[in-house]
Protein backbone atom coordinates (compact mmCIF):
# COMPACT_ATOMS: atom_id res chain seq x y z
CA UNK A 1 0.00 0.00 0.00
CA UNK A 2 1.48 3.60 -0.81
CA UNK A 3 0.12 6.90 0.10
CA UNK A 4 1.08 10.11 -1.11
CA UNK A 5 1.89 13.50 0.44
CA UNK A 6 3.26 16.48 0.12
CA UNK A 7 6.32 16.74 2.33
CA UNK A 8 8.85 19.51 3.47
CA UNK A 9 12.77 19.22 2.32
CA UNK A 10 13.35 17.33 5.46
CA UNK A 11 10.57 14.43 4.01
CA UNK A 12 7.72 14.84 6.99
CA UNK A 13 4.94 15.80 5.65
CA UNK A 14 3.59 19.40 5.74
CA UNK A 15 0.18 18.43 7.25
CA UNK A 16 0.43 17.73 10.95
CA UNK A 17 -2.76 15.65 10.65
CA UNK A 18 -1.51 13.64 7.46
CA UNK A 19 2.08 12.80 9.20
CA UNK A 20 -0.64 11.71 12.18
CA UNK A 21 -2.62 9.70 10.62
CA UNK A 22 0.29 7.77 8.62
CA UNK A 23 2.10 7.32 11.91
CA UNK A 24 -1.19 5.42 13.16
CA UNK A 25 -1.40 3.38 9.90
CA UNK A 26 2.33 2.24 9.96
CA UNK A 27 1.99 1.77 13.46
CA UNK A 28 4.76 3.75 14.66
CA UNK A 29 2.23 5.34 17.31
CA UNK A 30 0.65 3.37 19.12
CA UNK A 31 -2.98 2.66 18.19
CA UNK A 32 -5.36 5.01 19.60
CA UNK A 33 -8.21 2.45 20.15
CA UNK A 34 -9.04 -1.30 19.32
CA UNK A 35 -11.76 0.58 17.23
CA UNK A 36 -9.08 1.72 14.68
CA UNK A 37 -7.31 -1.50 14.02
CA UNK A 38 -10.96 -3.06 13.78
CA UNK A 39 -11.19 -0.23 11.15
CA UNK A 40 -7.92 -1.32 9.57
CA UNK A 41 -8.81 -4.76 9.33
CA UNK A 42 -12.35 -4.43 8.63
CA UNK A 43 -10.44 -2.42 5.51
CA UNK A 44 -8.78 -5.62 4.47
CA UNK A 45 -5.69 -4.17 5.11
CA UNK A 46 -2.65 -6.51 6.92
CA UNK A 47 -1.63 -4.20 10.06
CA UNK A 48 2.38 -3.62 10.27
CA UNK A 49 1.84 -5.11 13.63
CA UNK A 50 0.26 -8.12 12.77
CA UNK A 51 3.34 -9.21 10.15
CA UNK A 52 6.22 -11.15 11.30
CA UNK A 53 8.42 -10.20 8.04
CA UNK A 54 9.40 -7.16 6.81
CA UNK A 55 10.98 -5.74 3.86
CA UNK A 56 13.92 -2.99 2.95
CA UNK A 57 12.45 -2.25 -0.45
CA UNK A 58 9.56 -3.49 -2.46
CA UNK A 59 9.91 -7.33 -3.72
CA UNK A 60 13.12 -6.92 -1.72
CA UNK A 61 13.91 -10.09 0.35
CA UNK A 62 12.12 -10.75 3.35
CA UNK A 63 13.26 -10.86 6.77
CA UNK A 64 12.25 -11.77 10.25
CA UNK A 65 10.27 -8.58 12.35
CA UNK A 66 9.40 -8.27 15.58
CA UNK A 67 6.64 -5.47 15.81
CA UNK A 68 6.82 -3.47 19.22
CA UNK A 69 2.82 -4.09 19.58
CA UNK A 70 2.36 -7.26 17.56
CA UNK A 71 -1.49 -7.77 16.55
CA UNK A 72 -1.47 -10.72 14.91
CA UNK A 73 -3.29 -12.95 17.31
CA UNK A 74 -6.07 -10.51 17.42
CA UNK A 75 -6.07 -9.63 13.80
CA UNK A 76 -6.52 -13.13 13.02
CA UNK A 77 -9.69 -13.48 15.80
CA UNK A 78 -10.91 -10.69 13.59
CA UNK A 79 -10.58 -13.01 10.18
CA UNK A 80 -10.00 -15.94 10.54
CA UNK A 81 -10.28 -17.29 13.94
CA UNK A 82 -7.34 -18.05 16.70
CA UNK A 83 -6.04 -20.19 18.89
CA UNK A 84 -3.78 -17.78 20.64
CA UNK A 85 -4.05 -17.63 24.57
CA UNK A 86 -6.87 -15.05 25.74
CA UNK A 87 -4.56 -12.95 28.61
CA UNK A 88 -5.46 -9.46 30.52
CA UNK A 89 -1.86 -8.65 31.57
CA UNK A 90 1.57 -10.75 30.12
CA UNK A 91 1.49 -13.10 33.69
CA UNK A 92 -0.99 -15.25 32.02
CA UNK A 93 1.38 -16.08 28.91
CA UNK A 94 3.75 -19.02 28.31
CA UNK A 95 7.16 -18.47 27.60
CA UNK A 96 6.45 -19.04 24.40
CA UNK A 97 4.35 -16.41 24.03
CA UNK A 98 5.25 -14.11 26.54
CA UNK A 99 3.51 -10.91 25.86
CA UNK A 100 0.03 -10.15 26.44
CA UNK A 101 -1.21 -7.98 23.24
CA UNK A 102 -4.07 -6.54 22.10
CA UNK A 103 -5.86 -9.26 24.46
CA UNK A 104 -3.74 -11.96 23.30
CA UNK A 105 -0.50 -13.90 23.90
CA UNK A 106 1.60 -12.91 21.26
CA UNK A 107 5.71 -13.43 20.84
Amino acid sequence: MHFFAKVGTDKPPLNANVAQLLAYLSFKLPVPTVKFLDVVIGERLVPQSAMQVSRTEDMGPMSSYSPPDPCGCYMDSRTVGTSCQVCKTSAECPAATPRCSFGYCER
